[in-house]
């Protein structure tokens, strides 16, 4: 199920987190990657870790915001990006991302 909004977490080449909201994940993606993004062109190249897909734009922001706070960057380091911080096998496995793919994709549909 395709929802309208994405909140996602980008891992730039600074070993930094990039959190943004967007509508069209792929494109925005796509230009992260190309360095067409101001926020992250000298952090490049950079890798999707997750993506919450969001029904309500409004809802979509403001988790986006919220993870941008110092609570919220605590929470995204122990439930959205623990999984990649604790894999140090280098074979693929369950939980780790590959082909380009995120981490972790959630549908979030009414929640917040």
């Amino acid at each position: 199920m395709e929802l309208p909004f994405y909140v996602y977490i980008l891992l730039c080449a600074d070993k930094r987190y990039y959190v943004g909201c967007t509508s069209d994940k792929g494109k925005r993606l796509e230009k992260h990657s190309k360095g067409l993004v101001s926020s992250t062109m000298e952090r490049l190249p950079v890798s999707c870790v997750c993506t919450i897909g969001f029904q309500d734009k409004s809802k979509a922001f403001a988790f986006e915001k919220y993870l941008k706070t110092g609570s919220g960057r605590a929470f995204m380091g122990r439930h959205l990006i623990y999984a990649r911080k604790c894999c140090r096998s280098s074979k693929p496995h369950a939980h780790t991302a590959t082909n380009d793919r995120p981490l972790a994709e959630v549908q979030a549909v009414g929640v917040l």
